[in-house]
């Protein structure tokens, strides 16, 4: 009867033992779930954060432009004056 009771211990263990692992695996899938739709969600984000800068940096390409036109412009009549 000895035997058989530690046979039957050392089967519980090992039987929580597995059940541990399927709780670290279940944990571990989950965040893994939380992880990607993460990354899904920033991937709809990202455009629309695109789109929205875009006017802002049109803007600021079309300033800088305009403000190189107006300092050649000055350039120009200061070398044009002398």
């Amino acid at each position: 009867m000895d035997g058989a009771g530690k046979t039957m211990d050392d089967i519980v263990s090992q039987v929580n033992g597995v059940s541990d692992l399927i709780g670290e695996i279940s944990s571990a899938t989950t965040g893994q779930s939380r992880g990607i739709t993460q990354v899904s969600q920033a991937g709809l984000v990202l455009p629309a954060m695109r789109a929205s800068l875009m006017p802002t940096n049109l803007l600021r390409l079309q300033r800088g432009r305009l403000l190189c036109g107006n300092e050649l412009s000055a350039l120009n009549s200061r070398l044009g004056s002398s």
